[in-house]
């Protein structure tokens, strides 16, 4: 900003440079506006992340944290001189191949060779180190380019897991049959040792297999062209049916099965998937699934619940089809008056509490819902554990210096390695620093001392805001950051989807168009990386669905719309208009496995992230009632924020 100056708490000092006072810094505006500087959190008052003995050994001293505060707001406006003063002063210099970075990468600074040169030679390890790297090769003397040596940092193995999929469900060892190398079991799979230790669950998506039988290419292009009728045809001829054996004849018959039902050839539909489970339904729990579907539809309940009961006895392994399986059993038992066999599936399936449907069994069952949201603590032993880790020093350093993106840059590059106290520091670390990104990815990859995930890293709690405050609830923020991008504020999308809400270019020109505070700037590809700008565009974009005619606060239907388009949606619920007033039919009925996901998913989040914050959920009320879950706000917005969403139009 043009014009802001140092006020206040600063002063000048002999040498011409500024020497801030001890009690903050306050920067004003040219009206007289108080202005936070970038990394300074001006609530923030305790600077240390532990504060026993041990652990003030391994970190900065608060005067050296304010210190380093003062550095990197002073260069984030180029004034060198206030922060050259600020470095004079530092007593730990851990952090000065940052606070160099900073300065050589800075717009209004034009950093010489062999400044960069020197920097790679020193802190060539740092994350970003590749940025310098090509700087100084664009600036290197004719000759000299080669002799710079490539950044020798950040290649080494990344921490990594997936125990979101469990669903919630606590992991434990294999059976032995199923780890043994000669055993015939159809789950086998060439990945079971390397889970012996860990997982019971392996992730899969609702249509797989539990074996791997291969659908024939032919057929599968015929589907991706939408001819189910022309695959069912093909898979008829006696030629093309022999070449097959018995599991892949009755897959390619279970994928043309879910294509009709899809497409609304219902009847069919359920000859085929129930042909197909009849003879092979262990090995494919596609079949059993959409002839469970296509009875359910067609009111055929005795033998939808055969089939819904005959997957969930299968055991599939992914958390989601599993507790989908229990919960559509105890509807069609419900349905026919067996409340003894539905509460029993019920409570199969809310062993998975992270999961949609484990979600609605739970509150079925007259559960509240209730998460363990436990973090590890942070002391001594745990920043020691971190310390002995490369970069884990700086780490630490740069929360307490509020660099919270330098600091999920160097802990991303950290593996503990079996080390429980490491894992627990950077659990603790990410959620006491406001690191969702990191949280998300350490959280997949490290369970809780009694084997359960950390349901807190799970779902963390961003630190950013849009740009002029929430007009939507922050549950339902974040439920849509979640799935989107997992809190990646750089991610872009094949398709050009940008950002933490991953906002299609026509769209935000769409909210520009809309909103005349939204410049072009903020709707391009610069504005949709900044998180608050991104938020901005992303909640103004659904509080435009939900104030639709079409939409109407519906949560089901609102995400449907973001991640398909309210125009394909409307087509859907024309061609829909079958079903009746039964919102999970709908749902399970959408054509696009990816819309049928994401809404489950995104719900999903909103519902766990209700509980999070301490919030009532009457959306899950609603649907475990059999009703649509309907959004009602309950954070509190300035009345300004109120106004100017209700005056949100009609989506197109």
């Amino acid at each position: 900003m043009a014009g802001v100056a140092l006020a206040l708490c600063a002063a000048p000092d002999p040498t011409g440079g500024y020497r801030p006072a001890q009690a903050g810094l306050v920067i004003h505006a040219p009206d007289g506006r108080p202005v936070v500087p970038p990394g300074f959190d001006r609530a923030e008052q305790n600077l240390l992340l532990a504060t026993d003995a041990d652990a003030r050994a391994l970190q900065l001293t608060e005067e050296d944290a304010r210190h380093y505060r003062r550095i990197f707001a002073l260069q984030e406006r180029g004034e060198w001189e206030g922060a050259d003063w600020e470095i004079r002063l530092l007593h730990d210099r851990r952090l000065m191949g940052h606070v160099l970075r900073q300065r050589y990468l800075h717009p209004d600074r034009k950093a010489s060779y062999d400044e960069l040169a020197g920097w790679l030679q020193r802190y060539g390890d740092l994350p970003g180190a590749e940025r310098i790297h090509a700087l100084a090769q664009r600036r290197a003397p004719a000759g000299q380019q080669r002799a710079l040596k490539p950044p020798r940092g950040g290649d080494g193995e990344r921490l990594t897991g997936s125990l979101e999929r469990l669903g919630g469900l606590r992991p434990e060892p294999l059976p032995e049959t199923v780890l043994d190398e000669d055993s015939s079991d159809p789950d086998k799979s060439a990945g079971a040792a390397e889970d012996k230790a860990r997982l019971t669950v392996a992730p899969r998506s609702r249509t797989a297999s539990r074996s791997t039988p291969t659908t024939p290419s032919r057929v599968t292009e015929l589907l991706r062209a939408g001819k189910p009728g022309a695959a069912l045809a093909l898979l008829n001829q006696d030629d093309f049916g022999r070449s097959l054996d018995s599991v892949q004849y009755d897959q390619a018959r279970a994928r043309i099965a879910a294509s009709l039902y899809y497409s609304g050839d219902v009847t069919q539909a359920l000859s085929l998937a129930s042909a197909s489970a009849a003879r092979s339904g262990p090995a494919l729990t596609e079949a059993h699934w959409i002839a469970g579907l296509a009875a359910w539809r067609l009111k055929q309940y005795d033998r939808a619940a055969r089939h819904f009961t005959n997957l969930a006895e299968a055991g599939p392994r992914s958390p989601w089809l599993a507790s989908a399986a229990d919960f559509w059993a105890a509807r069609a038992h419900a349905r026919r008056g067996r409340e003894e066999q539905a509460r029993a599936h019920l409570a199969a399936a809310a062993r998975y509490p992270h999961t949609f449907y484990g979600l609605l069994a739970h509150r079925k069952l007259g559960g509240s819902g209730d998460l363990n949201w436990r973090t590890p603590e942070l002391t001594g032993d745990h920043l020691k554990a971190l310390s002995a880790l490369p970069g884990g020093t700086r780490a630490i350093a740069l929360i307490q210096a509020g660099q919270r993106e330098a600091a999920e840059l160097e802990l991303r590059r950290i593996h503990p390695r079996g080390d429980a106290l490491a894992e627990q520091a950077l659990v603790a670390l990410a959620d006491r620093a406001g690191l969702p990104g990191l949280a998300l990815q350490v959280g997949n990859a490290v369970a809780g001392p009694d084997g359960a995930p950390y349901t807190a890293a799970l779902y963390p709690v961003p630190h950013w805001k849009p740009r002029d405050g929430f007009a939507v609830d922050r549950a339902l923020v974040f439920a849509v950051m979640r799935q989107e991008s997992r809190f990646d504020p750089k991610l872009v999308s094949s398709a050009g989807a940008t950002g933490l809400m991953q906002i299609m270019p026509a769209t935000a020109q769409h909210v520009q168009e809309r909103n005349a505070d939204i410049g072009e700037a903020d709707a391009g590809r610069t504005g949709l990386f900044d998180p608050s700008t991104n938020m901005e565009l992303g909640q103004r974009y659904m509080a435009e669905l939900l104030n639709s005619q079409d939409i109407g606060n519906n949560l089901f239907l609102l995400a449907a719309a973001y991640n398909a388009g309210p125009g394909t949606l409307a087509r859907w619920r024309r061609d829909l208009s079958d079903i009746g007033d039964d919102p999970l039919l709908f749902i399970e009925s959408l054509p696009y496995a990816e819309t049928r996901n994401y809404v489950e998913k995104v719900v999903a989040n909103f519902w766990i992230y209700r509980l999070r914050l301490g919030q009532e959920i009457e959306s899950l009320d609603a649907v475990a009632a059999g009703g649509w879950p309907v959004y009602m706000p309950v954070d509190v917005f300035p009345a300004a924020r109120s106004t100017q969403v209700a005056q949100h139009g009609e989506a197109p």
